[in-house]
């Protein structure tokens, strides 16, 4: 069955609202009738588009995928500090966005919910940014911008870390002054002592 021009345009309406509702109420907040609602159609109509919750889920992981591999396509030739700071943005601007937590770390705060597959698919999801930072770690390392010290692996996970816990208590405080100070205390850490 090929989608009509109006199928795709809903279809792209349901992954925006299940993005917003996701990211502001968690994956438990919303359901098909509250997506229904917002775009004042019938929930079974949602049914063409996504058969359930989770089908819907997998589609928004690997939006969010696709477009982080965009991204950091994007940034390739970038030195190690434009990296970071854009990577950094990348977060900076869920939480300036309604103080909303990253569509990944909106998922695993209710991880024992989802089913195996949506598990790990997040789980790889993760990985492959954890990898990227490595990347980013040894590179910032040759150019003199992150100290020699550090591990790139554990400062990988301690960035996704530190990323995904400042979204959290910024949104607990709606205020992105704990996201901003976790984040300049977190480069100053990794760059270590200036001399």
């Amino acid at each position: 069955m090929q989608e009509t021009s109006a199928s795709k345009t809903t279809r792209e309406e349901l992954l925006k609202w299940a993005q917003e509702f996701l990211q502001s109420r968690g994956p438990a907040g919303f359901s098909f009738q509250d997506l229904a609602d917002r775009l004042k159609i019938k929930k079974a109509s949602i049914h063409y588009h996504f058969k359930t919750k989770n089908e819907l889920f997998k589609v928004l992981i690997e939006k969010y995928r696709s477009s982080f591999l965009t991204w950091t396509e994007s940034v390739e030739s970038l030195s190690a500090p434009g990296k970071w700071q854009g990577f950094v943005e990348l977060y900076r601007r869920f939480i300036q966005d309604k103080r909303r937590l990253c569509p990944s770390g909106a998922m695993s705060l209710e991880l024992s919910e989802l089913p195996a597959p949506l598990r790990q698919q997040l789980c790889d999801f993760q990985i492959e940014q954890r990898v990227w930072i490595e990347k980013m770690i040894l590179q910032g390392q040759k150019e003199g911008f992150f100290m020699d010290q550090i591990h790139p692996r554990s400062a990988a996970i301690l960035i996704g870390s530190a990323l995904q816990g400042s979204l959290q208590i910024a949104k607990l405080h709606d205020s992105p002054v704990v996201f901003e100070k976790v984040m300049s205390e977190l480069e100053t850490l990794l760059k270590g002592p200036q001399k």
